[in-house]
């Protein structure tokens, strides 16, 4: 019995576009992505709040895009506490969680999209 292996990203927002297309749409997100979230850990080492909220901001619709709502959540939230002055304990973990969440993701594109 064959098992497939879950699809952590869905690109059923492009299914009317050409191939062309999504294929430069995935090459994008998978050469930003990881930009993105070096930003991101900086300006929380940095205790850069506003540029913390900035880049989640930024990054959020990109997983969007893939209907990958658990990372985009927790790009809002991240986004919520740098905003505010309260719960900024909770930040190493919705980082971490992002970060970990989207390395998967991103090398199943490669594998799936780019190979």
């Amino acid at each position: 019995m064959d098992i497939q292996k879950a699809k952590l990203y869905s690109l059923e927002m492009f299914e009317d576009d050409p191939p062309e297309f999504i294929k430069s749409i995935v090459t994008l997100f998978v050469e930003s992505t990881p930009v993105a979230i070096v930003a991101i850990k900086t300006a929380f080492a940095e205790n850069e709040m506003e540029q913390l909220r900035h880049h989640s901001h930024k990054l959020k619709p990109h997983f969007a895009f893939f209907a990958s709502t658990h990372i985009q959540q927790a790009l809002q939230m991240i986004e919520d506490i740098a905003r505010s002055n309260d719960g900024h304990e909770n930040l190493p973990g919705l980082i971490d969680y992002v970060e970990k969440n989207s390395i998967p993701m991103i090398e199943q594109m490669k594998v799936d999209l780019l190979a």
